[in-house]
């Protein structure tokens, strides 16, 4: 009797605090995550029947369990597993449904938006693909994403070899990541955004200075981050200008000021190699 009462007051609290269903949406959700992840890292593609089932398994817990707290989440994997599988007008459907129905969740908008802007690319509709990031920086101004916006927009257009608005793309994504910065010198990410843009471009000596004026604009530059600095105009000038002189100059400035930075035992073996090559040449 008392071991009955036990495992009567055992089942009582696991599951005390969950809502009707919670537990059935749970394991379709193991079951369909299991088969999302076999069709994420298959290298060669999975057969339609595994896209069918997973689809359907995640389609039946926003339709069967709507109020589960990840019901939102697997009508993304669904979205997401159209578009994998080329039906883009299914994928197109889930998105908008989700924008529909969330317009609240930030988070989940700005993935959503990202994937449809993905799924106009695939279909090579670049004026699309540039509406839905354009879309992204209007509604999502302060998110990561969109930041990353105007440099993704630059890159979308070499990738697809428009050269001039390629080149147009990344001036202005320049000109608006200077113009953070003129109001948020401590934005790290735009700082990072920036250099980004020279160094896709081969731009060496931009990724150089502005580097350098980061040193000297950010007033509570983190040492860490100064440090990354040092080390990539070292970087620049032996890898791609091939100024080793200069290389060396700024692997000693980290080597006397960061001496006990994670990197340490790279700047050194960089040092050594630099000063052998100066004495054979």
């Amino acid at each position: 009797m008392k071991r009955y009462c036990l495992l009567t007051l055992i089942i009582v609290i696991f599951t005390a605090g969950c809502e009707p269903g919670d537990y059935e949406a749970e394991k379709l959700y193991w079951k369909a995550d299991r088969l999302y992840t076999q069709i994420i890292q298959s290298r060669t593609g999975s057969p339609s029947p595994k896209f069918d089932e997973a689809i359907a398994l995640f389609q039946k817990i926003y339709n069967e369990y709507p109020e589960w707290k990840d019901a939102a989440r697997a009508k993304f994997y669904a979205g997401q597993l159209y578009r994998m599988r080329g039906d883009f007008a299914s994928a197109e459907a889930v998105f908008n449904q989700l924008l529909e129905d969330f317009p609240e969740n930030s988070g989940l908008c700005v993935e959503v938006i990202t994937e449809i802007g993905v799924m106009f690319e695939m279909q090579k509709e670049w004026q699309k693909t540039v509406a839905q990031y354009e879309k992204l920086m209007k509604q999502y101004p302060n998110t990561l994403r969109a930041l990353q916006t105007p440099l993704n927009i630059a890159m979308l257009y070499a990738r697809h070899g428009e050269r001039e608005k390629a080149e147009a793309a990344y001036n202005q994504a320049i000109d608006e990541y200077n113009g953070i910065l003129k109001k948020y010198p401590n934005a790290s990410v735009v700082w990072d955004l920036l250099i980004a843009c020279y160094r896709v471009q081969e731009q060496w000596e931009e990724v150089i200075l502005t580097y350098k004026r980061m040193l000297v604009q950010h007033p509570v530059l983190d040492k860490n981050r100064a440090a990354y600095a040092i080390y990539g105009i070292g970087e620049v000038y032996e890898k791609r200008l091939k100024e080793y002189n200069k290389a060396l100059a700024y692997y000693k400035m980290f080597l006397l000021d960061y001496p006990d930075h994670n990197l340490l035992s790279t700047v050194r073996t960089k040092i050594d190699y630099l000063e052998l090559l100066e004495k054979n040449f």
